[in-house]
C-alpha cells in the first residue's frame, strides 16, 4: 500500500495476506463482541461502547480476519488510512484501537473463553445480520470461509422467533364456541391451520404429535371449555332457584 494511495475498507486485496478467521473463532465472535461491549460499559468509554462495538462488528463482517490478524500493524494502518475512516473522523480506527486495548487487558489476549455469552437474538453481537460490509461488497466469500455461519445463525434466529411468537386465540362466546366474524356458522379449521398447529406442537415439544395425541388434546380442551361454561351458568341457575323459592 503506497503512501497517500486512496483506498476503501472494501478493498480486500490489500489485506489478503492477513490471516483469516477460523470457524471456531467465528462461532465465538458474538461472545467476544459482548465481552468487549461490557468491558467498555464498565470503564471510561461508556458513551462510545455501542458505536465502537458496531464498528468492530462491521470490520469483522467485511473482512473476516482473525482477531490476532486484526492486531497486525498492516491491518491497523489499512483501517486508519481508509477513506471511510477519514470521512468518519477516525471513529473506525478508534474502535479498532479500543479493541486492541481490550485484548491487552486480558490474560488470554485475543483468545477465549470470553467473559460474557451472547444470545442469538442480541443483534448487536450477531455477525450474521444487522451490519452491512464496508465498500458495499458481498460477504459471500467471507461467509463461505466461515463454514456457512450466517445460514446457521439465521436458522437459529427463525427458530427462536417462532418460539416467542404469540398466537391470539379466537374469540369465544359464553358457550365456549368460537365466534365466526363472517357469519353465524363456525368455520372449520383449514388444512394450513392444522399444519401450522402441528408445526407449533412439534417445535415446542421437539417431536411430532400423532393424530391420536392431537385428538386427545382437543378433547381435553373441549371438556375444559364445557366446565368453564357450566361455571359461568351456575350463578344464573342459583338466582333462578331463589326466585322460585321466594
Amino acid at each position: 500500500m503506497a503512501p497517500g494511495t486512496e483506498h476503501s475498507l472494501g478493498d480486500h486485496e490489500i489485506i489478503a495476506d492477513v490471516p483469516s478467521m477460523s470457524l471456531e473463532d467465528s462461532n465465538d465472535t458474538p461472545h467476544m463482541l459482548k465481552s468487549f461491549h461490557m468491558w467498555m460499559e464498565a470503564g471510561t468509554a461508556k458513551k462510545s461502547a455501542k458505536p465502537y462495538t458496531e464498528a468492530v462488528k462491521r470490520l469483522i463482517v467485511s473482512h473476516g480476519k482473525a482477531l490476532e490478524g486484526m492486531r497486525h500493524d498492516k491491518y491497523l494502518e489499512f483501517v486508519k488510512s481508509s477513506s471511510e475512516n477519514r470521512k468518519g473522523n477516525s471513529m473506525v480506527s478508534a474502535a479498532l484501537k479500543k479493541l486492541l486495548h481490550f485484548f491487552d487487558s486480558r490474560d488470554q489476549g485475543a483468545e477465549g473463553p470470553w467473559e460474557h455469552r451472547a444470545a442469538h437474538f442480541e443483534q448487536l453481537y450477531n455477525i450474521a445480520r444487522g451490519s452491512a460490509p464496508w465498500g458495499g461488497k458481498s460477504t459471500a466469500k467471507v461467509n463461505a470461509s466461515w463454514g456457512g455461519k450466517s445460514v446457521h445463525s439465521s436458522a437459529q434466529e427463525n427458530k427462536i422467533t417462532s418460539l416467542f411468537k404469540v398466537e391470539t386465540p379466537p374469540k369465544r362466546n359464553r358457550d365456549g364456541v368460537a365466534e365466526n366474524s363472517g357469519g353465524s356458522e363456525e368455520q372449520q379449521p383449514s388444512s394450513s391451520a392444522k399444519v401450522a398447529k402441528q408445526s407449533h406442537f412439534t417445535l415446542l415439544q421437539g417431536t411430532a404429535l400423532t393424530p391420536e395425541q392431537i385428538a386427545i388434546i382437543e378433547a381435553n380442551r373441549a371438556a375444559a371449555l364445557e366446565r368453564r361454561a357450566a361455571r359461568l351458568q351456575l350463578p344464573a341457575q342459583l338466582e333462578e332457584r331463589q326466585v322460585h323459592v321466594s
